[in-house]
């Protein structure tokens, strides 16, 4: 079951998971990559794990897929603790950037060399890179003809920033687009009380699509009206015995639907 999706997104190598999409002729139009990118470290067999991802996503060149690189998520203590309230006291310093910058590019001429893949980098919460400012940074001290950018609205909401004006600031960048949206609610007792990352996922504040502050519509015709042309990626975290994913995807799917997408 799909849910009226075309296409399914992955974060991790599995046989089974190719299988079965080949079975529900879906395309897998990219795979996700998390690194301790301030430690300068690449995961063990990086390579040999995700060339039988990129070998397949490769057979089907006329989908475009990407390879999703992202900071390792919630690795951290401080990075976690205070997702969504990072100040510029908690940002890296210029040698700890041209670290994470030089990773970044390593990985990615690696992906393409190997594979003839683009990576694109997906800023996220409780990582290094998640403000507006730390976006920006990584885009300034990286080539364009390396990586690109993943714009994730739900996570540019909740990490202190616009998607909006993300997506006009850095439009020659984005190559993939997550669709997430982001409670203010949820998002506004996480400042209150101080929640971690955890917490404030846990308690939803990544919600359904239309249920947020996301500006959906005014995103989707910006992206029409710059011609992008890529992957729109609805991205929901439905979290164990807390509502059915299935359900929820075609809520999402209907919800894009009304937007003519």
């Amino acid at each position: 079951m799909n849910a009226g999706h075309r296409s399914v997104t992955q974060g991790g190598a599995s046989c089974l998971m190719l299988t079965t999409l080949r079975f529900l002729s879906m395309k897998i139009m990219s795979s996700g990559i998390f690194v301790f990118f301030i430690q300068n470290r690449l995961p063990a067999g990086f390579m040999r794990q995700w060339r039988p991802w990129a070998t397949t996503m490769a057979t089907n060149a006329a989908a475009r897929p990407k390879i999703v690189l992202s900071d390792a998520t919630v690795a951290n203590p401080l990075r976690t603790a205070k997702a969504g309230r990072i100040t510029a006291a908690d940002s890296l310093s210029p040698a700890q950037w041209r670290t994470v910058a030089e990773g970044a590019e390593r990985i990615a001429r690696a992906v393409l060399t190997e594979t003839g893949l683009r990576t694109v980098f997906h800023h996220h919460c409780a990582t290094y890179v998640e403000t507006p400012s730390e976006i920006a940074e990584l885009m300034a001290r990286t080539s364009t003809e390396l990586l690109g950018l993943c714009l994730d609205t739900g996570h540019a909401t909740y990490g202190g920033g616009n998607a909006l004006e993300l997506l006009e600031q850095h439009r020659d960048r984005i190559d993939h687009v997550h669709f997430k949206d982001c409670d203010p609610r949820v998002a506004a007792a996480a400042h209150q009380h101080q929640w971690d990352y955890i917490q404030a996922v846990r308690s939803g504040v990544f919600c359904e699509l239309g249920h947020g502050s996301v500006d959906f519509a005014a995103i989707a015709v910006a992206l029409q009206r710059t011609g992008y042309d890529g992957w729109i990626v609805v991205e929901q975290d439905v979290l164990p015995s807390v509502g059915s994913p299935a359900a929820s995807a075609s809520r999402n799917r209907a919800f894009l639907r009304r937007l003519a997408i």
